[in-house]
């Protein structure tokens, strides 16, 4: 039986690791077969019907048109269509499966995933073209199931197969319907290891995207937020395994290589070992340059031997992702979060010192108990640690969550519909959620974007309140969401212009200083070399600069080849009667941040430069 996985990804940058497990788990069951060996644990043996056909898969992302899609998946004419289903994608599965059921009504329809995993007979009352739903760890459930429907398939015999004693019952985790009735069978805990899903053809399709990586199942904590919470206690993979597959990934031509594991340091004479591995691979020359490991961690769970070898790598090696969430001790309690918050600050600002390793702090607005002045307190106080990005996140009722079960004890209410948000609590109001989107969009576009650091230190340290205070973090944030709207859509210059506008409109803001700051912010994140409409001033010197740095570069002969980049950009800036040149480099971007380097020069400095004849030798 032709079998097809889709995977369905949230970008065209992510890749899924599911279906890769899956084929792999199919592969190895028909090894063993050939050996005579038994088969995985779950995936019994009674049934199985001899060698089965490979499944094929298809990976896209949310992004393209569900025409599309579904065309690729009729070319492919599968007689089972097995989905991976997650919090994104779920509308856009159930608009083909609607018409997966109309264009090939003998297809058989499979989910898999969390988003159908914890509601799984429910989801097939509300998707009767649906047939079978794998809830939980699937990869031997899947072989199992495949081997049943492939045996009814062969014996013409689908009644006595598929509902006798070793059928559809035995499929750990399967939820299926007998006689119009739905049958939940019980999940199996599984303490083996999965099969290794990096398949030669996964280094294929892989491209250059990001590539994902499990060393471990399972999480140590207990959230009322989050599905591990509600996972096996964590296995850890092989050592040797991860190792070898470690620097497979890193070889691949990604540039991430992003472990999946819910806190990757839960156990630290193991994250140690592994973080030990990579320097020493890279100092090897096993790993190439500017291949980026990014691990998700609890900032507490780190000791002194891992901050100092992490304090060693080298600018750019590894991102961290630390779940924060609050700094208030009563919500985490309320939420079954676990942090050492004074450990927890101690530790990101011993790793944020160097600047080697990117620091992204995550927060959750409308926790339990959690209002819209602490977390304005708990923003200002993650924001003081420095981060490179703070998500400001929103409290989403995932199926299968504690809280989600218990939003009638907090007054949660929230969206229906995929993915879930909170929209008011008992503690926090939905306008002030409403106000709260508003500074997380003027975060994201001037913090987290990387395009305005010149920016956002000046209006942090200018911009006042009427007394003469300067305003928090927060409050700058919020004031400029409240003054620009939502700014999705709205082009960069644009945006540009509206920070020009809300500076403008402050008596405390300098706009030849704010006009400063976003020149050079332009110049460090955009190597096109032309400023803006907004930032521009006519100024005769700007053309004698230029022919001064025009020979300057082609007299270089060690330039690298850029295409159509420029070496340079440079504009000036205005101080009362002083004008400096902003010089920017393009060369290499910086590690770490991604921006350029920069200098800024008196105007003596670039006629001593022009006579000396060199540039940033």
């Amino acid at each position: 039986m032709k079998t097809l996985i889709l995977a369905i990804n949230a970008k065209y940058i992510h890749t899924a690791l599911a279906p890769w497990y899956l084929k792999a788990m199919v592969r190895e069951a028909n090894a063993a077969f050939l050996r005579g060996e038994a088969q995985r644990e779950g995936a019994g043996s009674a049934a199985f019907s001899g060698i089965l056909e490979e499944p094929e898969i298809l990976e896209t992302n949310v992004n393209r048109p569900a025409e599309e899609i579904l065309a690729e998946i009729l070319a492919a004419g599968p007689a089972v269509l097995a989905i991976s289903c997650y919090l994104w994608n779920m509308p856009l599965v159930e608009e083909l499966l609607r018409e997966i059921d109309r264009r090939l009504p003998d297809c058989i329809l499979l989910l898999g995933g969390p988003e159908v995993s914890f509601d799984s007979a429910e989801r097939l009352r509300r998707l009767p073209m649906t047939d079978y739903i794998l809830c939980g760890e699937g990869e031997a459930s899947f072989v199992r199931l495949l081997s049943l429907l492939n045996l009814a398939k062969k014996n013409n015999d689908p009644e006595s197969v598929l509902y006798g004693e070793t059928g559809l019952s035995t499929v750990p985790g399967l939820t299926w319907r007998r006689d119009g009735e739905i049958v939940e069978n019980p999940i199996r805990e599984i303490r083996s290891e999965p099969p290794d899903p990096f398949l030669p053809e996964y280094g294929e399709r892989l491209a250059g995207r990001m590539a994902y990586l499990e060393t471990s199942r399972g999480c140590p904590f207990l959230c009322g937020f989050c599905l591990s919470g509600r996972s096996d206690p964590v296995r850890f993979f092989d050592r040797e395994q991860v190792k070898h597959n470690l620097i497979k990934l890193a070889c691949s031509g990604t540039k991430t290589v992003k472990l999946v594991d819910r806190t990757f340091n839960c156990y630290p004479p193991r994250s140690r070992e592994m973080i030990r591995f990579l320097l020493d691979s890279r100092r090897k020359g096993d790993i190439p340059e500017g291949v980026c490991f990014h691990f998700e961690v609890a900032a507490d769970l780190f000791d002194q031997q891992s901050i100092d070898l992490l304090r060693e790598a080298q600018p750019g090696f590894f991102q961290l992702e630390i779940g924060l969430q609050s700094f208030r001790p009563a919500i985490l309690k309320l939420v079954g979060r676990k942090t050492d918050l004074a450990l927890a600050k101690k530790n990101i600002r011993l790793l944020r010192e160097k600047n080697n390793i990117h620091i992204h702090l995550d927060l959750i607005a409308g926790l339990p108990g959690e209002d819209y002045r602490s977390f304005g307190n708990s923003f200002d106080q993650a924001f003081s640690l420095s981060p490179h990005m703070l998500q400001l996140g929103f409290l989403k009722l995932l199926h299968g969550s504690r809280l989600r079960e218990e939003s009638l004890l907090y007054g949660i209410e929230y969206d229906p519909q995929p993915p879930y948000q909170v929209r008011q609590t008992n503690a926090i109001k939905a306008e002030e959620l409403a106000d709260l989107a508003l500074c997380e969009d003027a975060l994201d576009r001037l913090y987290n974007s990387g395009r305005f650091p010149a920016t956002c230190a000046y209006l942090l340290h200018a911009v006042r309140v009427p007394g003469g205070e300067a305003l928090s973090p927060f409050q700058l944030f919020s004031a400029i969401g409240r003054f620009t709207g939502k700014s999705f859509a709205m082009p960069l210059e644009a945006y540009i212009a509206r920070i020009l506008d809300f500076g403008g409109a402050l008596s405390s803001v300098e706009q030849n200083a704010l006009r400063n700051c976003l020149v050079i912010d332009w110049l460090q994140t955009n190597h096109v070399g032309i400023l803006p409409l907004c930032l521009q001033k006519a100024d005769p010197l700007l053309a004698r600069i230029g022919r001064i740095l025009e020979r300057l570069y082609n007299r270089e002969q060690h330039l690298p080849e850029l295409g159509s980049r420029r070496y340079y950009g440079f504009a000036l800036l205005y101080k009362g009667d002083t004008r400096q040149i902003a010089l920017a480099d393009y060369r290499k971007p910086r590690p770490v941040l991604g921006n350029y380097p920069l200098q800024v020069l008196a105007m003596d400095e670039l006629d001593k430069i022009a006579s000396i004849g060199q540039i940033w030798r």
